[in-house]
């Protein structure tokens, strides 16, 4: 199971990104980012993430499922995302 990290800041869209300890957009200090544990899925680390901040997405790199404009388009068009 992967281990997922929150980070701190926003890039001025007051969205935070939910990342994997592999991920290449994980900022290197730790200062920067909030361990969020381990998680089957990114949608469950999501959800833990949304304790720190309401707006909380996957990313796109190494959190697809759970990436804002995936998700919404998913709403949007429904399942296929057509």
């Amino acid at each position: 199971m992967p281990n997922y990290f929150v980070t701190k800041f926003d890039k001025g869209d007051e969205i935070h990104e939910v990342h994997t300890s592999r991920c290449i957009f994980l900022p290197l200090a730790p200062a920067l980012s909030i361990s969020l544990g381990t998680f089957d899925c990114c949608a469950d680390a999501i959800e833990r993430a949304k304790i720190h901040y309401a707006n909380a997405t996957g990313c796109f790199v190494c959190s697809q499922d759970g990436h804002l404009r995936k998700a919404s388009s998913q709403q949007k068009y429904g399942e296929q995302g057509r």
